[in-house]
């Protein structure tokens, strides 16, 4: 009896010795990328590379919560207190030869956030961006002509689609409600 407990144990060890490397796997162990240390991932959410915060912020950039590409240069006059800031607004900076203002904002134009590339940035206002991700879809786009109509009122009059603002109109100054116009 003893000599089958004796097998059995020797096999459970030579079984973790062959299934060592695929247990490892599974566990999620991993190297840094930084210091080349082996660490136990703890989380299966996001893909870990580093093994602690002091690796992952001694990389020279990293991929913030918002998706943009944070580059480390502590002189930069829009760094965090860390030293960090986005790439996107170091590479507006550097193509406008100069630093943002308060009410700006650099805009991606293809909407990726990690092509930070000086012909896929624009600098925008506050306002210009938020009426582009959040205004009205019938306003006039960029470059789309601005055509004469004729008023939805039936008189006959013809007027320009949109004001100056950019807003559509359907009647000229008066006529709304399809009153009878002369």
């Amino acid at each position: 009896m003893t000599r089958r407990r004796n097998s059995r144990n020797e096999e459970m060890k030579e079984r973790q010795r062959d299934n060592f490397g695929r247990f490892i796997e599974e566990l999620g162990i991993r190297k840094c990328i930084v210091c080349g240390k082996e660490f136990k991932v703890k989380t299966r959410s996001r893909p870990c590379r580093y093994c602690s915060q002091k690796c992952y912020r001694s990389s020279k950039q990293y991929i913030d919560a918002s998706g943009y590409i944070c580059i480390k240069k502590p002189n930069h006059p829009h760094a965090t207190t860390n030293g960090w800031v986005r790439q996107h607004i170091v590479v507006a900076t550097q193509k406008l030869g100069r630093t943002l203002y308060k009410n700006e904002v650099v805009h991606h134009i293809d909407g990726n956030k990690l092509n930070n590339e000086s012909n896929n940035i624009q600098v925008l206002k506050n306002s210009e961006h938020t009426r582009l991700h959040f205004g009205n879809p019938l306003n006039k786009k960029g470059n789309e002509p601005n055509i004469f109509i004729e008023c939805a009122c039936g008189c006959g009059n013809t007027f320009l689609k949109y004001d100056k603002r950019g807003r559509p109109r359907k009647y000229i100054a008066g006529h709304s409600g399809g009153q009878n116009c002369e």
